[in-house]
């Protein structure tokens, strides 16, 4: 009686089609990434590496999530922030603008994306009256200069369902003197879902940023 034989199956080699690396590099041309195929560490390349770690499908689906991505660096965040608040002043002629990060109160203390977007305002040479704070609960060491002539600012750089922005906005109006105006109350992003930006107007405060969609 002969002994069966099992038969190893192949595994297959990664690859990427010639149509994919057309579609990634026009991707990256399109974009302004820089195309570096000599360095293994290179986006470029990372990226080579992932797609390979998929199907052709898989590919083309994340290829397409890519062309809607958007990129910033964080070095360009002073640029837009600088836009917004003059947009914000222009709006708000003659206001204080205090700026605090857009962190609801059960995440206050934590390091979010918004209080290193306020950190990058440090480095502004914004000529206006603006007072920042890395924590919300700092508005409480200005109250006695807050008046109804004055702008809260929440910063964050990115807004989504807006859920976090309205809890954010809660917790500022609780630290705020009673009856200080909600629209007073101003939300600046660098990028916001349309979802959100409707959510957080809906309440009275408007919302700021560079890109919507």
């Amino acid at each position: 009686m002969s002994t069966p034989r099992f038969i190893k199956k192949a595994t297959p080699v990664p690859s990427i089609s010639m149509d994919v690396m057309a579609r990634l590099e026009t991707i990256f041309n399109d974009k302004q990434w820089n195309i570096d195929r000599t360095s293994q560490i290179s986006l470029y390349d990372r990226y080579c590496n992932t797609l390979m770690k998929f199907t052709e499908e898989e590919q083309q689906l994340l290829l397409e999530l890519t062309e809607r991505f958007l990129k910033i660096d964080l070095s360009e965040y002073v640029g837009y922030f600088e836009k917004l608040l003059n947009d914000i002043q222009n709006d708000n002629p003659g206001s204080t603008l205090i700026l605090a990060p857009c962190i609801p109160e059960e995440e206050a203390g934590k390091t979010k994306s918004s209080s290193v977007a306020l950190y990058t305002m440090k480095s502004t040479h914004y000529n206006h009256a603006v007072k920042c704070g890395i924590e919300p609960s700092d508005i409480k060491n200005i109250l006695p200069v807050i008046n109804q002539n004055t702008t809260i600012v929440l910063v964050d750089d990115f807004i989504g369902t807006g859920d976090t922005a309205l809890n954010a906005i809660k917790y500022a109006q609780s630290i705020l003197p009673q009856g200080f105006p909600i629209q007073n109350i101003k939300v600046m992003a660098i990028v916001t879902m349309e979802t959100g930006k409707i959510a957080i107007e809906n309440i009275g405060v408007r919302v700021y940023s560079e890109v919507s969609s």
